[in-house]
């Protein structure tokens, strides 16, 4: 009886695991602005998450029990440079960070709420910093997924965005056909 009772236990925690790797993609997003410029991170979902709660986390964005959430959907951001605002008709959520610092710089998570964090949907960011503080010409940084092309430049404020990617499996490719144009 004991036994049942393990093998059971053993399926659940692989499916849970399955479960929670596949809620990950291996896309990773870097994006590049300057020291005291604004940056915007345009992060798709698939419709079925248009009422759930978006946010950001920051650092390693464990499986549960996030602490480093800038900004959250629905609530005040805990730090005033940070912002959410979601798009539900094009499933595009985009979180700005304005007045960018060096300790800006480092691993992000735009994540969608989807449970009780074991099954959140999560795609990784990386945000790099140039440390010469830009022209006072104000204007943002706006990146969005994308697989052909490895960077963009913003030819106003001449700053580069860089898309780069490890492999992500069809279905992950798949989740954001529909969702993303192409970036001219």
């Amino acid at each position: 009886m004991m036994e049942t009772c393990d093998d059971k236990l053993l399926i659940f925690q692989l499916l849970l695991l399955v479960s929670v790797m596949a809620c990950e993609t291996s896309e990773i997003l870097t994006f590049t602005a300057h020291e005291g410029g604004r940056v915007e991170i345009q992060c798709p979902y698939e419709a079925k998450y248009e009422e759930y709660k978006k946010y950001l986390c920051r650092g390693k964005c464990p499986i549960v029990f996030i602490k480093d959430k800038p900004v959250e959907s629905e609530s005040a951001a805990k730090d005033k440079r940070f912002s959410l605002s979601d798009n539900k008709t094009a499933h595009i959520f985009t979180v700005s960070i304005t007045d960018l610092r060096t300790e800006d710089r480092g691993q992000y998570w735009c994540g969608v709420k989807t449970g009780f964090g074991y099954f959140d949907y999560k795609r990784e960011i990386y945000l790099e910093i140039k440390h010469e503080r830009m022209s006072p010409k104000p204007s943002a940084t706006t990146a969005s997924f994308q697989t052909n092309k490895p960077a963009t430049a913003d030819t106003e404020s001449d700053r580069t965005v860089t898309s780069s990617s490890s492999s992500s499996s069809s279905s992950v490719l798949m989740l954001f056909s529909g969702a993303i144009s192409p970036v001219a």
